[in-house]
C-alpha cells in the first residue's frame, strides 16, 4: 500500500478506510477524557509525546507517524474482536489449565509460556523474537524458526477450541478466534470488508506455516 505524504493526508486516509469497516479514528490527546464510556470500535491516534489512552477490547492506539499496513492490520483486529466473544472467555490458570468457556485443555510448559504471551494482549502480534524470550527465557541464541514446533503442538491442543493462532506477514504471531477459511485473502489485495488483514495467514489447524 502507498503512503500519503503530509501527515494530515495520512490521518485522512485512515480516517476513510477506518469508516468503511466501521471503526471510528479519532486523535490522541486532542480528545482526552472522550474515550471513557464509549462504545463500538474506536482506534486512537497518539501523539508521539502523548501518553496512550487504556484500551478496552474493542479499541486500540497506534502512535504517529505510523505505517497504512499496520493501520489496516488493526482496523482488521478491531472489527474481528467485535464478532470474536469467544476470546474473551479465554482463561490460562497459572497451573496451565487452558480454559475457554466450557472447555478445559492442560498444557505442556512450553506451549503454556508460548500462549501466555500470547494472550497478554489477544489480537495483538506479538513479534517472532519476543516469542521465543518467553518460551526460552534462559536462551542466549534460539533461532525464531524453532518456534514452530511448539507452535504446532500448541494448535494441536486447540483443536476444537473456538480460538486459534495466526501468523501476521513478516511481524510475528497473534491468538484470533477460528474464522471460516473463505474470509481470508492472499497477501497483496485491498483491506477487505471482513475486517481480516490482506497480511494475515492463518495457523490453525489447516496449515503449517509460520510466514512466508
Amino acid at each position: 500500500m502507498g503512503q500519503p505524504g503530509p501527515a494530515s493526508d495520512l490521518v485522512a486516509t485512515a480516517t476513510s478506510w477506518g469508516a468503511a469497516v466501521g471503526v471510528e479514528v479519532r486523535r490522541w490527546p486532542d480528545l482526552a477524557g472522550s474515550h471513557l464510556g464509549r462504545s463500538g470500535l474506536v482506534l486512537y491516534l497518539v501523539e508521539p509525546d502523548a501518553e496512550p489512552p487504556t484500551c478496552p477490547r474493542t479499541q486500540d492506539w497506534m502512535r504517529l507517524p505510523f505505517d497504512l499496513d499496520d493501520f489496516a492490520a488493526r482496523c482488521g483486529r478491531l472489527v474481528e474482536s467485535a464478532r470474536s466473544p469467544a476470546i474473551s472467555t479465554v482463561r490460562l490458570d497459572d497451573d496451565d489449565i487452558l480454559r475457554v468457556g466450557s472447555e478445559i485443555r492442560v498444557l505442556p510448559p512450553i506451549e503454556a509460556r508460548l500462549l501466555r504471551r500470547l494472550l497478554r494482549r489477544p489480537g495483538a502480534v506479538v513479534s517472532y523474537d519476543s516469542l521465543l524470550r518467553a518460551i526460552w527465557p534462559d536462551a542466549r541464541h534460539v533461532d525464531r524458526r524453532n518456534v514452530s514446533g511448539p507452535v504446532r503442538r500448541l494448535r494441536e491442543r486447540l483443536v476444537g477450541l473456538p480460538i486459534g493462532v495466526e501468523a501476521v506477514w513478516g511481524r510475528g504471531l497473534r491468538v484470533a478466534e477460528e474464522l471460516p477459511d473463505e474470509v481470508h485473502r492472499r497477501p497483496g489485495r485491498p483491506l477487505p470488508s471482513q475486517g481480516v488483514h490482506p497480511n494475515t495467514q492463518r495457523l490453525g489447524h489447516r496449515g503449517e506455516t509460520l510466514d512466508p
